[in-house]
């Protein structure tokens, strides 16, 4: 059964080659088994509240079985992420696959208070 083709997928079919490169014996087209398939995931970072941005990642992840599974490296919110993060624990649950959450500066809320970051000189 041939899978529909999402918006997300569409936008970025110039770069499906590199969504591929994780696999150890060149090109394999979405859906061919290939048995020397090497550990894939998905990176997205710096969302800072982007709902859109965020959801497309993880219909991106949903899509493509070569995907194992996908990573936020943090920056999630403009502000502290305990506060509200509501939005994002939806987009997660959406995801048909493992999905780790890693809070940044900005989620922590200290992205507008230099002398708390972790860059501080006192």
């Amino acid at each position: 059964m041939k899978k529909k083709t999402m918006n997300i997928i569409e936008k970025n079919r110039d770069v499906e080659h590199i969504m591929h490169a994780s696999c150890q014996y060149g090109w394999h087209a979405v859906g061919e088994i290939n048995p020397h398939k090497q550990f894939a995931m998905l990176v997205t970072a710096d969302v800072h509240g982007c709902v859109k941005q965020f959801d497309s990642a993880i219909e991106y992840l949903n899509y493509y079985d070569a995907l194992d599974c996908g990573i936020c490296l943090g920056d999630i919110q403009p502000g502290n992420f305990a506060e509200k993060n509501e939005w994002y624990v939806k987009s997660v649950k959406a995801s048909r696959k493992p999905f780790l959450t890693v809070l940044g500066n900005h989620d922590l809320g200290n992205n507008t208070k230099f002398e708390i970051s972790a860059t501080a000189q006192t």
